[in-house]
This record gives structure tokens, sequence and C-alpha cells, in this order.
């Protein structure tokens, strides 16, 4: 299942500065001691905050909405009653995990 939630645009495969905004944004933030920070476009499905990203100074762009229509005409709205499509990592997150997925 192609999860909009978590796809990053393809402008970051082909944009090598959309993932090195992540990494300078991290590398030069100041008094960010640890922290865990999600990376992603700015997806309107997104399931993680980007709050911990963007106080670095990271501004996630892009949005995969506008190439939504295909994958999901091709595999309809994702359900969250499934625990494979609820989850983070998916079918492999199951108890026990759904094989073959």
């Amino acid at each position: 299942m192609t999860t909009m939630t978590t796809w990053t645009v393809v402008r970051v495969l082909r944009d090598r500065n959309a993932g090195a905004r992540l990494f300078h944004a991290a590398l030069t933030a100041g008094n960010v001691g640890h922290t865990v920070v999600y990376g992603s476009s700015a997806n309107t499905r997104l399931w993680w905050d980007l709050t911990s990203a963007r106080a670095l100074g990271y501004d996630p762009q892009d949005d995969s909405e506008p190439y939504a229509a295909k994958p999901l005409a091709v595999e309809g709205e994702p359900d969250p009653a499934d625990p494979a499509q609820a989850r983070l990592g998916g079918h492999f997150v199951t108890d026990p995990p759904i094989w073959p997925h």
C-alpha cells in the first residue's frame, strides 16, 4: 500500500537539497540537546508532528496530495482499522507479523 501519510514527494529524490535542508538545520541549530526529528514533506495526510524539525529551522516543502489520485485509484483509501496501514512499519509491526503482505 502506498501510504500518502509517509510518502515523500519524488522531488526529494531529485533535489539533493531537500534532505540536506534537514541535516543542515540539525547541524546548525543552537541549544538542541537530544531530540527526535521526523523529516518529511509537508503532506496533507502526515502522521508525524514536524514541530521539532521546524524548531531546528527545517522548512518542509511539497505535499503528496497532488499526486494522490493515481495510487488511491488503484489501492483505495487506507483503512485506519487495518493494523498494517495504521502503524508505522505496516505489516511488519503486527503481532504476529502479517506474512506475506
